[in-house]
């Protein structure tokens, strides 16, 4: 159990039950409050290195929080889920603009700005960078 919690919770009523999936998950969650912080993601100027550059965004965004920007079949199951996604989105779509710097690939961020859909604008920058003949 995370940060050595009771496996189990006392009801109301006093009587003791295995926590569930969802109240394990969001004791984590409490103990994990990972710090956003723009800063630690490395500007993309070189499409030579592409490679080295997607590498290190990936390992900056799962550390900040954000992995859910990469899984395509992501969706959330509540509302405040939902909204926390949103937020997720918003955050990740301006480290993107910040951050990207090469001809191509602001082209293609361009096309999201109007949305701010940072997860397709990293799908479809991954597509094109795997593509490329660069």
């Amino acid at each position: 159990m995370a940060g050595g919690a009771d496996p189990y919770i006392t009801t109301p009523g006093g009587t003791r039950r295995p926590r569930t999936e969802d109240e394990v998950t969001a004791l984590i969650m409490m103990a994990f409050k990972p710090k956003l912080d723009p800063k630690q993601f490395l500007p993309f100027k070189d499409e030579g290195r592409w490679i080295q550059w997607w590498n290190h965004f990936v390992i900056t965004l799962c550390s900040q929080g954000m992995g859910a920007l990469l899984d395509m079949a992501y969706a959330a199951r509540e509302p405040e889920e939902a909204l926390g996604f949103v937020r997720m989105q918003e955050y990740g779509f301006g480290v993107l603009n910040d951050i990207i710097q090469t001809p191509a690939a602001k082209s293609i961020l361009r096309q999201y700005r109007g949305t701010r859909d940072a997860r397709d604008a990293i799908r479809a920058i991954v597509d094109y960078y795997k593509t490329s003949t660069r």
